[in-house]
């Protein structure tokens, strides 16, 4: 029972201090957000995943309206894909924020 208690009790010390870093972190990014310190938001925020994100948001808002009046080839698709990467790529570059 002993075994049991101290493997729930050191569970729950790992899942708090998870839990804690991940909130501490996100309390620096809003405090970092909030004096405007954009240097420090580009180091706190893992920009090659959020440039992905927004590309597929786009993309896929995208083929979603020209699908609603023709069907989207494959090649579209691809083509399309590979447009809203570079757009995102030259968006969300140092040179294109003035205040980095």
């Amino acid at each position: 029972m002993r075994w049991l208690v101290g493997i729930v009790a050191a569970f729950l010390i790992c899942l708090l201090t998870y839990a804690g870093s991940a909130f501490v972190s996100v309390l620096e990014l809003v405090s970092a957000v909030r004096r405007g310190d954009a240097a420090q938001v580009v180091a706190r925020t893992n920009l090659p995943r959020l440039r992905h994100s927004v590309v597929d948001q786009v993309v896929s808002a995208y083929l979603d309206r020209i699908g609603q009046k023709r069907p989207v080839r494959p090649f579209e698709r691809m083509a399309v894909n590979a447009v809203g990467a570079t757009i995102a790529v030259r968006l969300m570059t140092p040179e294109n924020c003035p205040s980095c």
